[in-house]
This record gives structure tokens, sequence and C-alpha cells, in this order.
């Protein structure tokens, strides 16, 4: 090789550095992209979000370089960052440009500014149900043979369950059922745990699927009693006598003593009711009723 063609490559050389020397500090404007972060969001929140940023910025060819080598860069966005406006069951957050521009900026290495955000009204939208608490209601059937009946309060844990769904689809639910249970021969207090029943509308959830309840079973006695009444009405006595058959616990000393004989009026007829403790229950009443004079 002569020294002429080899001055000659040094020269085109020394000349396309010199060329890209002076374009590399000249300034441009690229597209870029940037990955977000949402923090503090639900992940069925952040399925409906956008998960990358396009933005425009200006930089010198040498700080461009840089920055392509150094990808990706995340900014992050919390709940804050956003302004909320619900309509209906929808809640929609729209970013805050200033908040944008400031969480782009913190990112963005020396040399490389921002010149547009195309899209710095980023939208995140969700479904936000309202939700009530709502009763539970034990469906179970109890065969026995023997003399035993429910004889107390059934417990059920927890009483009440928060559901969520639209506003117009709760409004219309003012309890829960479990699925029935059927019960043989018990005679002891049932710990048992009840699945509750499923909604049909599929867009009401609750917090529970199951509950536990607690029914008290005692076996009880058949007894026959006569209760004396003696009534004034409108200037009017009355006395006499009425049976009554009812079952009460069989470890209860002196039943009888548990009954209160109540009365009300109407129609011309004084009709009789028996008020009696948990754990008892009235048969019959003879006669129910005895007419008014």
């Amino acid at each position: 090789m002569n020294n002429k063609f080899r001055f000659f490559l040094i020269s085109i050389s020394l000349a396309g550095l010199l060329w890209l020397i002076n374009h590399l500090n000249q300034e441009y404007t690229v597209g870029v992209f940037l990955n977000i972060n949402y923090e503090g969001f639900s992940s069925s929140e952040k399925k409906q979000a956008a998960n990358t940023l396009y933005l425009e910025v200006n930089g010198r060819g040498f700080s461009l370089i840089q920055f392509y080598y150094k990808q990706p860069y995340t900014i992050n966005l919390s709940k804050s960052d956003f302004k909320s406006v619900k309509r209906g069951d929808t809640t929609y957050l729209r970013i805050i440009p200033d908040v944008l521009n400031k969480s782009v900026a913190n990112v963005l290495p020396a040399g490389i500014s921002i010149k547009n955000i195309p899209n710095d009204t980023l939208t995140v939208s969700y479904v936000s149900y309202p939700s009530k608490e709502v009763p539970v209601k034990i469906k179970y059937n109890l065969i026995n043979e023997k003399n035993c009946i429910v004889s107390g309060q059934i417990k059920v844990i927890p009483p009440t369950i928060r559901i969520t769904g639209p506003s117009e689809i709760i409004s219309l639910v003012d309890s829960v059922e479990t699925i029935p249970i059927t019960f043989r021969d018990a005679c002891d207090t049932i710990q048992a745990t009840f699945k509750l029943v499923s909604f049909k509308n599929q867009k009401i959830s609750s917090n529970v699927s199951e509950v536990h309840v607690l029914i008290p079973i005692q076996l009880v006695v058949q007894h026959q009693s006569k209760l004396h009444y003696n009534i004034s009405v409108a200037g009017h006595n009355y006395d006499g006598e009425i049976d009554v058959v009812y079952a009460a616990p069989s470890e209860e000393p002196n039943p009888e003593s548990k009954l209160i004989l109540e009365n009300t009026v109407a129609d011309k007829k004084i009709n009789f009711n028996i008020k009696c403790p948990p754990g008892f229950k009235v048969l019959s009443i003879n006669p129910i009723s005895i007419p008014q004079e």
C-alpha cells in the first residue's frame, strides 16, 4: 500500500469521525417508551391500565445513545397521583399532568429532557361495586324419633355477611341462605359448618362462603297442665281453666311454673296464648278462645 492511498484512507476516516462527532453533538427529538409501575393498585385494576408510556424527548446524540443502552426506565405511579371521578359503579382515575411530568423527569438521565407526552391524560378505570351486610338464614331438617327439640336460640358465626355487587342488584337481596343439612336422632347441641347457597347472579360476591352454627337440642318430656284464668273485660268477669299440652326439657323440675297465660280480646272473643321459655313447645291449648259476653 503506497503512502498516497494510506493518506487517503486516514483522511476519509478522520472526516467520517468529525462528521459523526458533529452530528452526535447536535440535538435530536426521538420517541421513547417508559414502563409504568402502579403502586397500591390491585391486580384487577392493573389489568385495566396501560403498562407503558410513550413520550418524545430531546437530547444530544451522545446522551441518546447512552439512554438507549441503559433502557428500560420505569416510572412509579400511586393512586394519589390520579384524580378520582366516580360514575355509577365505575371509578375513573385520571393522571394529574404535572405529577406525570415530574415522575418522568425524575427517571430520565442527565442530558435528556421531555419535549412532549401525547397521552398526558393517562386514565385507569375499574368497577367499584357497593356492598352491604345481610343476615344468614340457616336451613336444616331435624328428624328425630326421640322427644328431642331445639331448646334455644340458634347461634350463627358470623350472623351476617358482606355482599358486593351492582347497586341495582344487591338492593334486592335481603338475606342469604345456607345449603340445607339433615340431622337424624340428635339429642345434644349440634355444631356444624353450613355452606352458603351460591348466588345466581355472578356479579354478586361475598366475603365468606360458609358459616359455623350451634343448634341447642334437648330431650323433652310431654306434660299436660290446667291453667286457671280470672279475667275482667268490659265489666264482665270470666273465670275458668284451660288445658295445655306442652313439651319441656326433661331436666326441668317444675315446668308448669314456667308457663305464662296471656290473653287478647278481638272479634268479641277472648283469645288465649301461652308464653314459655326456650326449650318449651306448646302442643295444644283447649279452649283456644272463649266468647265475650
